[in-house]
């Protein structure tokens, strides 16, 4: 360590002998930490491989020490400012300023500015930092933010769900209880009613979210097979309808009766053959297939609320036809509403004699066993 190398004597020697003796320590490869007032030795430095400047700093308004170590950049020596700051006469620190070289004034500007730039770039360092920690504290809020809003987000999603299959339950449990009433009762005033409550519904299930979608293909048949547009006689209503679709893998269709449309099997119509002149209309009995193997159980599972209706209506009239005296629909708990929908149907359906929730070993509250 070497306190203020090359002073106490000609500044020209001094600093010739303080570059020698840098030389020398740099050849040794030893570690040696310098102090200078000596503008050459800064110079030196700053061309010299191996040699690096170094300053302590101070506040440039009082100039007292900050004990800051920058590395990079000399340190000015401020001889004129503090004399000034300490009282010398002001003509006198001007003379000696303009006795300086250019190239001593030249290094003493380009290290205050160097000092000034290093300040500046300290300040928007810490001020980046600043705004980097904020914007961390903001990435923070606007991730549990959007946490909350997909929570919210599926919270609307499920809730809106759930009110779409109740409403599709109410909607199925009025048609349910319509068609219970037209089956049992065949009074002009009950069919009107029941007409005018079907109407009501099927004007409710046309809109985008319940419409039914059904694209039947004609086929060139027999005079006794029904054809989409054929007019036939709905046996258990009493009433003509008008053939507007038919299901064939379901042995089903779909007919309409003044503005109510209503979807059965075959088996429920006659079709009209109309006669020449003015002879009345001639019935003849559909085609009805052979009755088909059906199985003791129904699986409902995963069936949205909308289809289960027609699969066990369905399921009801096969298992009736093969003889079937007891039969198992597996719905499964869950919510409840498939479950539900079962037995309002199996209440009021006519072909049903009783039914019981599932036994332990039967599926529990998940199955529903009806005896027909």
């Amino acid at each position: 360590m070497l306190d203020e190398l090359g002073t106490s004597t000609d500044p020209a020697e001094g600093s010739a002998l303080a570059r020698s003796i840098l030389l020398h320590f740099l050849s040794k490869n030893t570690l040696t930490v310098a102090t200078t007032h000596l503008g050459d030795l800064k110079a030196f430095a700053y061309v010299t491989q191996g040699l690096q400047n170094a300053s302590l700093d101070f506040d440039p308004v009082t100039f007292a020490p900050t004990y800051h170590l920058t590395v990079g950049i000399p340190g000015g020596s401020n001889a004129l400012a503090t004399a000034a700051r300490l009282g010398l006469n002001a003509e006198i620190v001007n003379t000696a300023r303009g006795m300086l070289s250019e190239g001593a004034r030249e290094v003493e500007a380009l290290i205050t500015s160097l000092n000034e730039e290093r300040d500046a770039i300290r300040a928007l360092k810490e001020e980046l930092e600043k705004v980097k920690i904020d914007t961390e504290h903001l990435k923070r809020d606007l991730e549990k933010g959007v946490k909350e809003l997909r929570i919210r987000e599926r919270t609307v999603i499920q809730e809106t769900r759930d009110g779409v299959v109740r409403e599709a339950a109410e909607l199925q449990k009025e048609i349910r209880e319509t068609a219970a009433d037209m089956r049992k009762q065949k009074s002009r005033e009950s069919i009107e009613r029941s007409r005018k409550v079907l109407a009501s519904v099927q004007q409710r299930l046309r809109g985008e979210t319940w419409q039914a979608k059904a694209t039947p293909e004609e086929k060139a048949e027999p005079e006794d097979i029904v054809h989409v547009g054929d007019t036939v006689w709905l046996k258990e209503a009493s009433l003509e309808a008008m053939v507007v679709s038919i299901d064939e893998p379901n042995n089903e269709l779909e007919v309409q009766a003044g503005k109510t449309r209503i979807k059965l099997g075959m088996e429920g119509i006659d079709k009209i053959i109309p006669a020449a002149g003015a002879a009345p209309k001639r019935y003849i009995p559909v085609i009805k297939p052979l009755p088909k193997a059906v199985p003791s159980e129904l699986l409902l599972l995963g069936r949205r609320a909308e289809e289960v209706e027609e699969l066990l209506n369905r399921y009801l009239d096969d298992a009736a036809m093969a003889n079937l005296i007891q039969v198992r629909i597996v719905h499964g708990s869950g919510t409840g509403v498939l479950r539900q929908i079962v037995r309002d149907m199996l209440a009021r359906h006519p072909l049903v004699k009783s039914f019981r929730p599932g036994e332990r070993g039967e599926g529990g509250n998940g199955v529903t066993v009806a005896r027909l």
